[in-house]
């Protein structure tokens, strides 16, 4: 069976590498360790009121710090959730909260083989 496809994009990482050394991309996949699951239960809070601008402004934190990282599929949804909440379409944001919370997890289990 082959591997799944790692969350986070290589390229990334490797770019990473270049410009800080082993401890610095650790201390950033920890802080983002420490942060998007915060940021994902802002969302998901936000979303729980009914609260479209509280939505996207989780969801733009959220994809951020992902791209920061690499965490490709993660910024995908997240940029989803983000354009949906901003155009007042909170039904629609919703509908892709599944796959935000999917890509999250996968994102973050990468990142704790990273460390």
């Amino acid at each position: 069976m082959p591997d799944p496809v790692d969350p986070i994009d290589a390229a990334v990482i490797d770019e990473l590498r270049s410009i800080l050394d082993d401890d610095a991309v650790a201390e950033l996949f920890s802080l983002y360790l420490d942060d998007a699951p915060r940021t994902l239960a802002d969302l998901l809070a936000a979303a729980g009121r009914g609260d479209a601008p509280g939505v996207r402004t989780a969801a733009h934190r959220l994809k951020g710090g992902a791209a920061g990282i690499g965490a490709r599929e993660v910024e995908a949804c997240a940029r989803q959730v983000e354009h949906a909440a901003l155009a007042g379409r909170l039904a629609d944001a919703l509908a892709h909260l599944p796959a935000l919370r999917a890509a999250s997890d996968r994102a973050e289990a990468a990142l704790r083989r990273r460390i």
